[in-house]
C-alpha cells in the first residue's frame, strides 16, 4: 500500500513514551528536519550516552532527566567532517546517516560490516540507492565505512519510497516528510501495525 504523509507540526505536542532507541532517534530526526526547535518525550529505557554525543555533533542536543528526554536543534558546521564509529550499534548509523544527508553534513561512518547482510539483504547497497534518488552521493569502503557527501543539495523525489522489505530503512526515511512537506512511501501491513502508535500521529492518507 502507498501512503501519502504530510508534515504535521502538532506531532511534537503528543505525549510520547518511547520503548526503543529507534523510536527516540525517529523523533530526533523529525525535530531536526522541522521548523520546531525543541520538544520533549518520555523513554522507558536508559539513553546511550556515546550515541547521544554523536547526534549532538550533527545538531541535535538530547538530554535526560529521570524518564523525561529533552531534545533541541542546535547549530553545526556543515563543512566539517564528522567521523563516528558505530561498531557497537551499527543499526543506529542509518538514522544518523539520514540526518547528515538531509542537513548537508559530510560524514564518515565506520563499523558497519554487520549491515551488509542485515534483514537478509545488503542493507548498505539498498540505502545508498535510496539516498542517490534524493540526489545524495555516498561511498562504501572496506566493507565497513560509509561516506556521506554534502556536494549536492538533497532534492525531493517524484516517486514513492519503495523499500518495504527493510523496516529499518522505511522507518528512518519517513522523517523526511518534515523536510519536504509531503512524502509518499510504500508500507506493508505488518510495518504499519508495528509502528502505528507513532506514525499515526503524522498526517497520512492512502494513495488511490
Amino acid at each position: 500500500m502507498i501512503y501519502l504523509f504530510q508534515a504535521n507540526p502538532e506531532f511534537f505536542l503528543n505525549q510520547f513514551r518511547f520503548q526503543s532507541l529507534h523510536e527516540l532517534l525517529f523523533f530526533a530526526q523529525c525535530l531536526s528536519f522541522s521548523e520546531i526547535k525543541q520538544a520533549s518525550c518520555r523513554c522507558g529505557f536508559k539513553t546511550d550516552e556515546p550515541l547521544i554525543e554523536n547526534f549532538r555533533k550533527a545538531g541535535v542536543e538530547i538530554s535526560s532527566e529521570n524518564d523525561i528526554v529533552h531534545l533541541s536543534v542546535t547549530t553545526f558546521r556543515k563543512n566539517e567532517l564528522i567521523t563516528v564509529d558505530f561498531s557497537q550499534n551499527p543499526e543506529a548509523a542509518i538514522p544518523f546517516a539520514v540526518l547528515c544527508a538531509v542537513n548537508g553534513i559530510n560524514a564518515d561512518l565506520r563499523g558497519l560490516s554487520a549491515l551488509m547482510n542485515f534483514e537478509n539483504t545488503d542493507l548498505i547497497s539498498r540505502f545508498q540507492r535510496e539516498l542517490y534518488r534524493f540526489n545524495i552521493l555516498t561511498d562504501f569502503c572496506d566493507s565497513s565505512k560509509l561516506k556521506i557527501y554534502s556536494k549536492k543539495k538533497i532534492q525531493k523525489r517524484n516517486q514513492p519510497l519503495r523499500i518495504p522489505q527493510s523496516e529499518l530503512l522505511c522507518f528512518h526515511f519517513l522523517p523526511m516528510v518534515f523536510k519536504f512537506g509531503t512524502l509518499e512511501s510504500e508500507l506493508n501491513d505488518s510495518f504499519f501495525k508495528k509502528y502505528q502508535p507513532l506514525i499515526s500521529k503524522l498526517k497520512y492518507s492512502e494513495r488511490k
